[in-house]
């Protein structure tokens, strides 16, 4: 229990991890934020989620001389820009090297001797390590918000006013705790 006259909370946000059976229970698997405290340098790697901190994790493997794999969900990158500018960047990462996998539903990820299996239907591919970066959400869970009477939305973000304000007039939000965008250089 915690009790003060003001209280901030910028606890941050944490890596989604999509509902993919196994990929929780895998030794081969990390995600976008562990694989920065590790030696990582797999020979082939898949990259589940193709957002921002997908495309520059994969970019930036490639370049290293790994052979990189990229499952995204939707048919195309980026869908909220210009079709013409999705289609540029597919190509640039093709360019380097990363097969690029559209439209694709994930069933299940399970180790193998070998490494770590991806499995779509009957197509299953093995890989060294599997890196997920199916973004972020704010890291709330563990709070113990609604008995403070503060509010989130249904993604746990933080309902805040104009002043980052919470619905406990004592108690402000700030940082991807709110909900904002959830990049690093865009805290508040």
């Amino acid at each position: 229990e915690l009790q003060a006259e003001r209280l901030f909370i910028n606890t941050g946000a944490v890596p989604v991890m999509p509902a993919i059976t196994g990929l929780e229970q895998s030794a081969h698997v990390y995600t976008s934020t562990e694989v920065l405290n590790q030696q990582l340098k797999p020979r082939r790697l898949a990259v589940i989620g193709a957002g921002p901190i997908g495309l520059e994790f994969a970019s930036t493997y490639a370049a290293l001389g790994v052979e990189v794999t990229l499952y995204h969900r939707r048919a195309q990158l980026l869908p909220h820009e210009e079709p013409s500018v999705a289609q540029a960047v597919a190509q640039s990462l093709e360019a380097q090297g990363i097969t690029l996998v559209f439209a694709s539903d994930i069933q299940q990820v399970r180790d193998t001797d070998h490494g770590v299996a991806v499995i779509r239907g009957s197509d299953e591919q093995v890989y060294d390590a599997v890196l997920v970066a199916a973004g972020r959400q704010p890291n709330t869970s563990q709070l113990g918000l609604a008995a403070a009477g503060v509010k989130t939305d249904e993604r746990g973000a933080i309902i805040v006013n104009d002043h980052l304000q919470t619905t406990q007039p004592h108690v402000w939000a700030l940082g991807d705790v709110n909900g904002g965008p959830q990049y690093t250089y865009v805290s508040l």
